[in-house]
Order: C-alpha cells, then structure tokens, then sequence
C-alpha cells in the first residue's frame, strides 16, 4: 500500500531516529513501495506521488527529489522514479527539465470534499489483505472526491497501539477516522484529543466503548462447512493455527457435533515474525506429525500462510489429497495458497470487504444512519474435500 504522511508525522518519525533513508536536505518521499501490490512499482510511484501533491506535501513550485534519491529510498531501480516523472510530467503535475530537475507545476492541487484517515499496524508489505484491501479503499475514497491517508501505529509491548502518528496527522481538519488497529485504545485518545468521529474496522470489535464499526467474520462460512462434515461422515479432524489464533475457528462447531478435534499451533517466534518463518515452521511441524501415521478424515488450516508451509509437506510426504486425507483451508481471494487441486475453502475477498467499508464510510460521511454490519467468508467447495 501507498502511505501518504503529513509534513508533521514525517518530522516526529525523524526525531525518534528512524532508519529512513532521505535526499539532499531530507527531502524524505511520503509514500512506500508495495512488493506485494499487484500494480507495477511505476504506477505505484505515480499514483503516492499524485497524492502526496493532492494533500499538499509537495506544493506548487517545489522540487522532488532525484532519481537516484527516489531509488534509494523506495529500493527500486532508477527507471522507475524516471517513468514515473515522465508519465507526471504529460499529466501536466509536475515540470521536469535536466538543469533544475522536477518540480511541481503550478495550479494542480485539487479540492476535496473531505479527508479520511485510515489507522492500521504496522505490517509492511507482508498483509496481503490489508494492502489489497487500501488499494481498492482509496480507490473508491478518491473517486468521491476525498482524500485518503493511511497512517502507521505500531504495537508496543504491552500490545496497545501507539497512538503518536495518529494524533500528530489529526491535527489536520479530518471528517472520519476509520480504526483498523487496538480500536479500544485509539478511539479514547482520537475522542479525547482531536474530536473527530470514529470508525472501528475489526475481526474482533469490541462492544465496550461506543464506537460503529464493521466487523470481519471470518467465521461466517462455519454452518455450510458443518454441514459438510455431516454429509461426508467426517469423525476426526486435524485443526492446524497460528498461536495467536488462526483465521478461521471450526473446532468449536465441530466438537458440538460429536466431532473429535485435534489443535496443533504453529510456534510464531515473537510479535515481528516474517510469514517466510511461519510458512517454514509450518512445514516442519506437519512433516514431524506426518510422520506419526494415522492420519485423520481431514485436516483444516485456519491461516493461509500456514497452508502453504502444509501442503508442501503433504506433498513432500507424498501424501495424496484428497485420496488419503481430505483438505480445507482459509484463502484470502487472488492470494491462495496454490495447490494442485482446487481447494476447498473459507474465502475472503479483500475487495469486496473493501466495496462494503467503503459503503459505511460514505454513510458517517453523508449523516446516513446505517446499523452495524459484518462482512465474511464464504464456502467454497473445491477438489480437496
């Protein structure tokens, strides 16, 4: 995803010694470079650079930095920052000559109807979820006509946000603050401090302050899944997670059915593990239980990352799906995981939960009242069971 920061946040992250790399006179760029974005790394530089001149980062008259500096900050090739200065320059943003480099043109700051500001974690680019889901979100946010930034509030020990950033880029006139991140916590400092009406977009909302919200059920798809299991006379399962919880939690619904449920958790080292160390961990755990024998009627990964790291081990195993053991898992659509077969599966569609956030929005927006709602997955019946 494309973050846009404010002046402001970019000189609070340099204060606290932040290992940003920066140009000449500290002309840091206000936006990354998303490797898991399925848009082309020029057309990401285009579009943070659009709004970084929208929302008033660079004004009329200023000079961007180089290429070589964009290259170095956004770690990509010096083509990039090129064909992204080229393709502004025939918009007519910004003016570019070999002497004085580029700069903004005069006159191309648009008027917005309004400003959204979106809080979430820190997760870099390795949410493929919460990136997919920004791309279509801002897309839809422009489109009518207000901007759109994302601001970063990373966990700390104690596992409560860090509200820094949030309140630093609330001190900018804000219509809506949409909290993806320790709703609990933000949304007291965001009422206490700036007064600007709150959103809580969570898997988990929390009923205890008073704040709408739109929830993420992943869940949802439970009751066809059961009923799954019932048709097919399923009377052992193997229910694979994440430590803190996976996506997707069947064993209660299954033990209500006289279903025996076996959990084996992934060890996730620390808060700030990589997904390439959990698909990793994953693999090996499933290998070690493999190797056991007496294998279950189905096996269910309730993450994605997870599933990957299982079925290589299935398949290392030659293990053979769904001849020998029968396969769900939790998919995030248009990421996988990838197998041989299609899989069956609880899918959740990033740009659909986008379409139905981006709903709720409009209606705090425009004063509409609209009740609480809740998105999910949905069953899908693939080859694997």
């Amino acid at each position: 995803m494309l973050q846009v920061l404010s002046l402001s946040e970019n000189r609070i992250r340099m204060s606290r010694n932040d290992t940003y790399m920066t140009g000449e006179c500290g002309r840091k760029l206000p936006f990354a470079v998303n490797r898991l974005d399925a848009r082309s790394f020029v057309e990401q530089v285009v579009q943070g650079l659009r709004e970084a001149i929208a929302a008033g980062v660079y004004k009329p008259g200023d000079r961007l930095p180089t290429w070589r500096e964009m290259a170095l900050q956004l770690k990509v090739s010096e083509k990039v920052p090129r064909q992204a200065i080229a393709r502004l320059s025939r918009e007519g943003l910004v003016v570019s000559r070999r002497s004085v480099g580029a700069r903004i043109a005069e006159g191309v700051q648009r008027k917005w109807n309004g400003r959204v500001v979106f809080a979430t974690q820190d997760v870099g680019c390795s949410s493929y979820f919460i990136a997919t889901l920004l791309v279509e979100l801002r897309r839809l946010i422009v489109e009518r006509g207000y901007l759109f930034e994302t601001v970063t509030c990373p966990l700390l020990k104690d596992r409560t946000a860090d509200p820094a950033f949030l309140v630093e880029a609330l001190k900018r006139k804000t219509d809506l603050c949409v909290l993806n991140v320790d709703a609990r916590t933000l949304s007291r400092v965001v009422s206490r401090l700036a007064k600007v009406p709150i959103l809580a977009f969570d898997s988990r909302p929390d009923h205890r302050f008073r704040c709408d919200y739109v929830g993420i059920d992943c869940d949802a798809a439970c009751p066809e899944f059961v009923h799954h299991c019932r048709e097919e006379g399923i009377r052992r399962v193997l229910d694979m997670n994440l430590v803190q919880g996976g996506c997707v939690n069947v064993s209660p619904a299954l033990r209500r059915i006289g279903i025996s449920v076996e959990t084996i958790t992934v060890q996730k080292e620390g808060t700030d593990a990589v997904f390439s160390d959990i698909i990793r961990s994953s693999l090996e755990m499933l290998r070690k239980r493999l190797s056991v024998g007496n294998l279950p009627d189905l096996i269910v990964f309730n993450d994605d990352y997870v599933a990957i790291g299982r079925l290589q081990a299935l398949l290392a195993e030659r293990i053979d799906v769904p001849r020998d053991v029968r396969v769900v898992t939790f998919s995030n659509r248009g990421f996988g995981p990838v197998f041989i077969r299609p899989l069956t599966r609880f899918e959740l569609d990033p740009v659909a939960v986008a379409v139905e956030l981006a709903d709720r929005i409009f209606a705090h927006l425009e004063k509409r009242p609209l009740p609480d709602v809740n998105v999910g997955t949905r069953y899908v019946r693939g080859e694997t069971f």
